[in-house]
């Protein structure tokens, strides 16, 4: 030790005096909030930039190690004294904080001065715990001879022993950092020794002892202790009050309270705790000097930490879930974090967010609700992908961006790239001009293209996108996540689109980070909605669910965060955080702002002369309690002047964040002149209740916002405040310049969102107009970017401001909101508002033009609530209307008439130059066609068969004379279906000529590349539905007809997927698809059909899969139609005669299969019936269905007739040849081996066994190498019965193994069974 001494006789500054850092340095971040991010730019908050990521700790470098969050596994933390004085390393209950793993080592400062600081601490920390070791070697028998237990005055009492124990480890502790000993000795304290109780005892500067007097100031009570504390000398406050505590025996009792050690064991934890965390308890108060020279705030603002405390558990739960969405097949994730306000559920997430490898944090997408900002709230998830897309424009290699671009355009088609673009605009920064709105018109957000399917457009485009990008992203070896706060100020609509990409089956690689606040739940809307969210997700099979649930910290970890704000060790900061705990029950939020008060009030003090934080304990006592954080706000908030008053009630009106360019805009008005927003919120920022970025400002907590905006208690406050915004920015609307349309249209959005909050504020004719107007252009700029219902809220303010008046006065804008507001209803699917809207519009509608708006969305919501009959009558009135009459009952005979009429306009046109024909000019035939192609769908979804085939013909003829327009493909391919199928129904008969039908069928789908996407649609499904499997192989059809149903999907046309869905389901049946995998497949088919309301195709599709329980024996009776999915009695006691029609021809089917020949009859006869009697010659419109029929029937019969010479049998038999002759003919894939199994079994009834022989064989090879394995199943069974009853066992035991092997590979478990028991 070197004695250094000042010319006063008192200790010298030592050697590793070293200057304080400067404000904000001091290992904690200034004013960070616990809970909230920068919403605009990620590296905002996470605390670094993101641009950078060559270096593996960009991000976390300017964070001091102790400060730095998880990295790997959560870490150690630093020891915590427990009452009893024993050290623990704390669980996620009592934790101190998220500490990084080899802190303790990593926090050593490079500054020569703290490196030497640091050394000598360790050199005491040694000295306690080598005295420590030898307390615990006894005494030899000599010493224990020479000094007797009672032989010694010093140790007769035991506290007195540890008193002086305590002494003299103190002024070893302050010779040892200060260079020399204090002006007295221990062993001159010892020698004046007086009764007094050690508590009470007190040194003066010549080392005499005497009594503590009552207890005086602080200053007093410093210059009675006549010599200079190690604070003086420049050393830490918490050394110097460590050790002024030891020389005073170990306990002071002073206005922060009573400290005390009691074994020199705490004091070797305190010193142990100050090596493994230096950057608190020793660097940062080195040295006040600068403090008070260079950094005065500092003496006001107190920098508390950015830590978390007590959540290593949840970290570790956050970081297992980001594993299992990155690795082991990357099921997708969902983690909500949820507690009361203010106990860092954000903060929590973001220390697990920036603790991410690099790979990690560059794929995050993050987003925040506002209660404030609900309009656009859609908006505000697709404002988060936007950035992303930017983020990785910036980061990611362009061979890798190629690569995302490409899957991008490959899996999403044109439209939906368009209509995503026009959400995330700088998504066409990687997918270039295949995305631009320019390459297709925006007549494609007009209403006949949105209805019920129009916000399914939009999930699916959205479902489509994040998969792609999940996808590319997990090739990179780590999870996409998506973290969404404040969810409890999510709408509907935002919960439902994050539903939907969640329950995404084909999803995976997303780790879905979820913060709400509790107690919302029951209390709004939102909180209904957001407890519907979460248990849909915590029950859907295909995301793993996992809830933390963060509460207050406990009382020890309040401490530990008192302690660390201050600079002093734990221990004694004890005594004011046992104020504090039960004043904010453990809310870290609630600490840290009280702790920012009592600073403001200044009863946390930063002394210059201690070179310390300072409290005055009884002041505390005495402080009114507040009863939240909420209440301590509003006080704090009150104190400010008027005009910051004023400022921040105008910042918490625009939301949690608002960028700068829109604080510009406004002023705070006075009646001395208006000042600048701007200059008052810099003010709020010096406060510390707003945090400053490069484009915004933003609050430091939503509770500081609401306390704010609370100020504004009485409605026509906040109605006034609002409309006062909104003027403001109307008149900044109207100078907006159009060379910048995007921030012009938020502009717009945020004028009409203040504007409508205080709408009843708006009084006169000219202003309600103009707002109308601005709701006007709001809402349809809304329904362009496919946000319905905002578009639909806007219509509605609009409209509310006009009354009937306004019809006459301002007819156009009134119209237009009225049909607008009936357009956006029908879209969310609320008929019952829409229809008064629809009347009032059709009465006051001055010309019937004006009309027809109204009856396209009656007619489309007729048809979109399966009512196709009712808009087939007000379709044909509309027609009668414009010119397009149709006779008042429609028979066979009509429709051979349309047929001859047709005929004859085309005879002169080749099919292939129908390509060459002229566009439609005529708009009064155009809107004739816009209606007959929706009288087209409607007939037909109604069953009304042969009213469609008259309406096809008169579109056929209309395009031939008149040119083509966006309807005619559909008409062509529907011709085509006519020709192909030989009628539009049994009392309809013509001739089949399938080539031509097929020839004007493929016509149809080359005009249709002319024309609107969404008709190319509905031509897909009709000619591979309906058209194609007359000529080309059945397998062939089923993948584009899965593409169109992808395409449908994209295009929210929910009727033409679920057509899509059920005729690719039912040919997959047919061509012998695995019954196992195809019935996975059907019941997901089958739920989305219920979720989406297609009912009538749901009742189809349940048929099919009851056909498939029963063949893979998951039905009590396989021969009949009875079980979980479909009873066939049931569906004849309900007189669904249609349902009746298709289950009796797949009952044939089924019959047949298993061996109940006589029954598949008896239903061939029911089905007849049926049609004739209630479905008036109905013809199914799966026309596949009828040639399995006729299979299955001639099947049946073949059986039959050898045992029976009924001339019935045979005819029925025969006819069902000759159909099959003509269908093989035109497409041999699909129907030549069915021919010849039934030529066969036609040849084994008449004893023809060689011919009989040869078919059996031709059947079962031309079927099984086409790919139909059920028909070469029945072929080879067939084989197997007519070698057996020929007596030819071994070739029947060929061919019964043959079908088991058959049957086994289709699924067919319940014919398996049976054949094997045979």
């Amino acid at each position: 030790r070197s004695g250094n001494t000042s010319s006063d006789g008192s200790a010298a500054a030592p050697p590793w005096k070293v200057a304080a850092p400067s404000a904000g340095t001091n290992g904690h971040a200034v004013g960070i909030s616990d809970t909230d991010f920068e919403e605009d730019a990620l590296d905002e908050f996470l605390g670094a930039n993101m641009n950078d990521f060559e270096e593996e700790d960009s991000m976390l470098g300017a964070l001091s190690a102790h400060e730095q969050p998880i990295e790997g596994e959560v870490g150690q933390s630093p020891p915590v004294v427990n009452p009893d004085g024993e050290s623990s390393s704390k669980n996620a209950d009592e934790s101190v904080h998220v500490h990084n793993k080899g802190s303790e080592s990593t926090t050593t400062a490079s500054h020569p001065a703290h490196q030497e600081l640091l050394e000598r601490v360790q050199l005491a920390h040694n000295l306690v715990v080598t005295s420590l070791t030898l307390q615990t070697i006894p005494p030899s028998s000599e010493e224990q001879h020479r000094y007797p237990s009672d032989a010694s005055d010093d140790f007769a009492d035991e506290d007195e022993g540890k008193a002086k124990s305590l002494r003299t480890l103190g002024l070893e502790l302050y010779e040892l950092f200060a260079g020399s000993k204090p002006p007295f000795s221990d062993r001159d304290a010892m020698d004046n020794n007086t009764s007094c109780t050690d508590q009470d005892v007190v040194y003066s500067h010549d080392g005499s002892r005497s009594c503590r007097q009552p207890r005086k100031r602080r200053d007093e009570n410093r210059h009675q202790r006549q010599y200079s504390p190690l604070s003086d000398l420049g050393l830490p406050s918490s050394l110097s009050w460590m050790v002024d505590i030891l020389i005073n025996g170990g306990n002071v009792d002073c206005d922060e309270g009573k400290l005390c050690y009691r074994s020199e064991k705490e004091v070797e934890l305190d010193l142990k705790l100050m090596i493994d965390c230096p950057d608190i308890f020793l660097y940062s108060t080195a040295n006040a000097e600068s403090i008070v020279c260079g950094e005065v705030q500092a003496q006001h603002h107190l920098l508390i930490p950015n830590k978390l405390y007590g959540r290593e558990e949840y970290a570790v739960q956050l970081r297992d879930a980001y594993d299992r969405a990155s690795h082991s097949g990357g099921q997708c994730q969902a983690v909500f974090v949820f507690g009361e306000a203010g106990v860092g559920k954000s903060s929590l997430i973001r220390s697990v967010l920036e603790s991410y490898p690099v790979v990690g944090r560059r794929h995050i997408v993050y987003a925040k609700f506002d209660e404030l900002v609900y309009s656009q709230s859609v908006s505000v998830i697709f404002h988060a992908f936007d950035e992303y897309c930017a983020r990785l424009v910036a980061t990611e290699p362009p061979s890798r961006l190629g690569e995302l671009g490409a899957a991008m355009l490959n899996a999403i088609d044109l439209e939906g790239r368009s209509l995503l673009c026009s959400l995330m605009p700088k998504l066409r920064w990687i997918i270039g001009d295949g995305g631009s709105p320019d390459t297709i018109g925006l007549g494609t957000n007009s209403f006949e293209n949105q209805g019920a399917g129009a916000q399914f457009r939009l999930r699916f485009a959205v479902r489509v996108f994040l998969q792609t990008l999940a996808s590319w992203v997990f090739e990179c070896g780590t999870a996409l996540t998506i973290f969404i706060d404040d969810l409890q100020f999510a709408d509907h609509n935002s919960h439902d689109l994050v539903t939907v990409l969640l329950t995404d089956t084909a999803l995976s690689g997303v780790l879905f980070l979820g913060g709400y606040r509790t107690g919302l739940e029951n209390s709004t809307s939102m909180g209904s909605e957001l407890t519907i969210l979460l248990g849909l997700l915590r029950d859907a099979e295909m995301i793993q669910s996992t809830d933390i649930h963060i509460s207050n910290i406990d009382k020890n970890c309040v401490n530990i965060l008192v302690a660390e704000s201050v600079g002093i060790i734990p221990r004694l900061t004890r005594p004011l955080s046992d104020v504090i705990f039960p004043r904010t029950n453990g809310n870290p939020l609630f600490v840290r702002q009280l702790l920012q008060s009592l600073v403001t009030e200044q009863r946390l003090v930063y002394s210059v002369s201690l070179r310390r934080w300072t409290w005055d304990l009884e002041s505390i006592q005495r402080r009114p309690i507040d009863n939240n954080v909420l209440a301590l706000m509003i006080d704090k908030i009150n104190k400010l002047s008027s005009e910051v008053r004023l400022a921040l009630t105008m910042a918490s009106a625009l939301g949690f964040q608002c960028s700068k360019s829109t604080v510009g805009l406004l002023e705070i008005v006075r009646e001395e002149g208006n000042l600048a927003l701007s200059d008052f919120l810099d003010a709020a920022v010096d406060e510390g209740l707003m945090d400053e970025t490069k484009s915004s400002y933003r609050w430091s907590h939503d509770r500081v916002q609401e306390a704010a905006y609370s100020l504004l208690s009485q409605k026509d406050e906040r109605e006034a405040m609002h409309v006062l915004i909104g003027l403001q920015l109307r008149r900044a609307l109207s100078q907006a310049s159009p060379a910048s349309p995007s921030s012009a249209d938020d502009l717009l959005f945020l004028t009409v969102d203040h504007m409508c909050r205080g709408i009843s504020l708006i009084q006169g004719c000219d202003d309600k107009i103009d707002l109308a107007m601005l709701c006007l252009r709001a809402g349809k700029l809304s329904v362009l970017r496919s946000s319905f219902p905002s578009a639909l809220m806007y219509f509605k303010a609009g409209r509310g401001l006009l009354d009937e008046d306004d019809w006459t006065r301002n007819y156009d804008l009134m119209h237009d909101l009225t049909n607008s507001c009936a357009e956006m209803e029908y879209t969310a699917g609320d008929i019952a508002s829409m229809k008064p809207l629809l009347n009032d519009s059709l009465a006051h509608s001055v010309s019937f033009d004006d009309k027809i708006r109204c009856y396209i969305t009656l007619v489309s919501s007729l048809s979109a609530n399966d009512r196709p009959k009712d808009a087939v009558k007000i379709i044909l009135e509309v027609l009668e209307r414009i010119g397009e009459t149709f006779p008042s009952t429609v028979d066979p005979a009509t429709v051979l008439d349309g047929l001859q009429e047709t005929q004859k306009v085309l005879e002169d046109t080749p099919i292939d130059s129908l390509k060459s024909l002229p566009e439609m000019k005529n708009k009064q035939k155009a809107l004739e066609m816009r209606f007959l192609n929706k009288l087209l769908i409607s007939s037909f979804m109604a069953s009304m068969h042969d009213l469609t085939a008259l309406t096809m013909f008169r579109m056929v003829r209309i395009s031939m004379v008149h040119g083509l327009c966006s309807e005619s493909p559909s008409a062509f391919v529907s011709y085509g279906y006519f020709l192909c199928s030989g009628g539009a129904s049994d009392g309809c008969v013509v001739h089949h000529d399938i080539e031509k039908g097929y020839r004007y069928g493929k016509a149809g789908m080359a005009l249709a590349e002319r024309f609107d996407p969404r008709q190319s649609i509905r031509v897909s499904v009709a000619f591979y539905g309906c058209v194609a499997f007359y000529k080309e192989p059945l397998q062939a059809v089923i993948e584009p007809l899965e593409a169109t149903y992808e395409a449908s999907m994209m295009a929210g046309d929910l009727y033409s997927a679920a057509f899509c869905s059920f005729l690719a389901f039912q040919y997959s049946l047919f061509c012998g698809k695995n019954l196992e995998d195809l019935l996975r497949k059907m019941t997901r088919s089958i739920e989305s059909l219920g979720e989406h309301k297609q009912t009538a195709i749901l009742a189809h599709q349940v048929i099919d899969e009851q056909c498939v329980l029963n063949l893979t024996g998951r039905s009590d009776d396989p021969t009949k139609l009875k079980g979980e999915s479909v009873d066939i009695d049931v569906l004849e006691a309900k007189r669904l005669w249609r349902l009746v029609s298709l289950a009796c021809s797949y009952q044939v089917g089924m019959s047949y299969l298993f061996g109940k020949y006589e029954m598949a009859l008896q239903y061939a006869e029911k089905k007849k019936d049926t049609d004739e009697k209630h479905l008036h010659g109905f013809r199914e419109f799966s026309r596949w269905v009828r040639c399995a029929y006729v299979f299955y029937d001639g099947l049946a019969s073949l059986a039959l007739s050898r045992t029976s010479l009924d001339p019935k049998l045979t005819q029925r038999s025969q006819d069902a040849i000759d159909s099959m002759k003509t269908w093989a003919k035109l497409a041999p894939w699909n129907f030549e081996h069915k021919l010849e199994l039934l030529l066969a079994e036609q040849a084994f009834a008449a004893g023809n066994y060689d011919a009989a022989f040869r078919s059996y064989g031709n059947g079962v090879n031309l079927a099984e190498k086409r790919g139909f394995v059920n028909e070469a199943a029945v072929a080879a069974e067939c084989a197997f019965i007519f070698f057996k009853e020929r007596g030819d066992y071994g070739l029947a035991e060929v061919y019964r193994s043959r079908a088991v092997e058959l049957y086994a590979k289709w699924g067919a478990t319940a014919k398996v069974t049976r054949l094997r028991r045979s």
